[in-house]
């Protein structure tokens, strides 16, 4: 219960940040059939920037698993990871506490 909280709270504060700017569309959530998933796709001055939001007291690597997969079929698109933890940095990973 802790990270869906967790997700929730980031994703609602980041509305909210852009609902305060005039800024009412451009957020979505990524999902396919085989279960690859991204929290939220952030459109940004004409980039889509990938957040993965994770409440984990240490690093697995299946928590990037939807990241790879972004990676793998969008590879110029910006990606971010938002945890409950210590900032870690992983290749082109930003690990953001």
């Amino acid at each position: 219960m802790h990270g869906s909280i967790f997700g929730n709270r980031v994703i609602t504060e980041i509305k909210k940040n852009r609902l305060n700017a005039g800024i009412n569309d451009g957020l979505y959530f990524f999902r396919d059939s085989a279960g690859n998933e991204i929290n939220l796709l952030l459109e940004k001055n004409e980039q889509t920037i990938a957040i993965e939001i994770k409440a984990a007291k240490k690093f697995n690597p299946d928590l990037v698993r939807g990241f790879r997969y972004w990676q793998k079929n969008a590879p110029t698109a910006n990606v971010s990871w938002y945890m409950a933890a210590n900032k870690m940095k992983k290749k082109r990973l930003a690990f953001i506490p």
